[in-house]
C-alpha cells in the first residue's frame, strides 16, 4: 500500500524548458514547505509554486506557438519536402498537454485546499486566478494541437498530390518508352523482313548465275559444250533451280 507524502512537501510537478536547441526539456519542479504552516500558509505556498510553473508554460507555448506559424509558412512553399518540423512540433504539444494535465491535479487540490478553509463555503467550488491560468495554457495547447493536425490533414494531401504527379510522370515516361520500343521492333521487324527478300532474290538469282559460271569456263574436256541439247539443258537447269527456290522462300513467307 502506498503512503501519502506529508503534508509539509508539495507534490513535484513537471516544469517544461526550451532548450538552446530548441528541444523541450521536462524536469520535476518542487516547493518544499515548512513544517506546521496552516491552511493559509500552505494554500499561499502552492499559489507561489504555481506561479513558477504556469509561468514557464507561458513561455512555452510561445516558443510553440511560433514553431506552429513556421510550420505552416512551410506548407505554403512547394520546395518543402521533409516535414520533420512538423513532427517536432506535434511532439512539443503532446509533452506540454501531459504535463499540463498533472498540473491540473495540483491545481484542483489548491482550489480544493482555499474551499476546505473558507469560513462561508458555498455550493459552487471556487475557481482562483491559477485555475484561470491553466486553463487558458489548456486551451492553448489544444488550440496549437488542432492548427498542427489540421496542417497534418493539407501535408498529406500535398504529400499525395505530389506523389500522384511523380506517377504520372512516370507512367507518361513509360508510356513513351514503350512506344519508342515498340517503334524500335517495327522497325527492326520491317528490316528483318527486307533482309529475307534481299536473301531470298539473292539466292535465286544466285543459281543461273552459278551454272552460267561453270559453263564459261571453257575447258579442253567438257562434254555437255558438244552436246545439241547442252544449252537448252543449262537454261533448263537455271530456270529449274530459279522457280524451285523462288517457290522454296514463297512457301516460308520469306517473299
Amino acid at each position: 500500500m502506498t503512503t501519502a507524502p506529508p503534508a509539509h512537501v508539495a507534490p513535484r510537478l513537471p516544469l517544461v524548458r526550451v532548450l538552446d536547441t530548441g528541444r523541450l526539456d521536462v524536469v520535476d519542479h518542487d516547493a518544499p514547505l515548512a513544517p506546521g504552516l496552516g491552511a493559509e500558509g500552505r494554500r499561499a505556498a502552492m499559489r507561489a509554486h504555481l506561479g513558477v510553473v504556469l509561468s514557464a508554460y507561458d513561455d512555452v507555448l510561445e516558443a510553440v506557438a511560433t514553431r506552429v506559424d513556421e510550420v505552416e509558412d512551410g506548407l505554403l512553399d512547394e520546395r518543402t519536402e521533409s516535414f520533420r518540423p512538423l513532427h517536432a512540433a506535434l511532439r512539443d504539444v503532446a509533452v506540454v498537454q501531459r504535463c499540463l494535465r498533472r498540473v491540473g491535479h495540483y491545481v484542483a487540490e489548491h482550489d480544493a485546499l482555499a474551499d476546505a478553509s473558507s469560513l462561508r463555503p458555498t455550493a459552487v467550488p471556487t475557481r482562483s486566478g491559477e485555475a484561470v491560468r491553466w486553463a487558458d495554457l489548456t486551451d492553448r495547447a489544444a488550440s496549437l494541437r488542432a492548427a498542427l493536425r489540421d496542417a497534418l490533414t493539407i501535408h498529406a494531401a500535398v504529400e499525395t498530390e505530389r506523389q500522384n504527379d511523380e506517377l504520372r510522370r512516370l507512367s507518361e515516361a513509360s508510356l513513351a518508352l514503350g512506344r519508342e520500343t515498340r517503334d524500335v521492333s517495327r522497325t527492326g521487324v520491317r528490316r528483318a523482313e527486307e533482309s529475307k527478300t534481299i536473301s531470298s532474290w539473292a539466292a535465286i538469282l544466285f543459281a543461273p548465275t552459278l551454272i552460267g559460271t561453270v559453263y564459261g569456263m571453257n575447258f579442253e574436256h567438257m562434254p555437255e559444250l558438244g552436246w545439241v541439247g547442252g544449252y537448252p539443258l543449262a537454261v533448263g537447269a537455271m530456270l529449274a533451280m530459279g522457280v524451285g527456290l523462288w517457290l522454296a522462300f514463297r512457301r516460308k513467307g520469306w517473299l
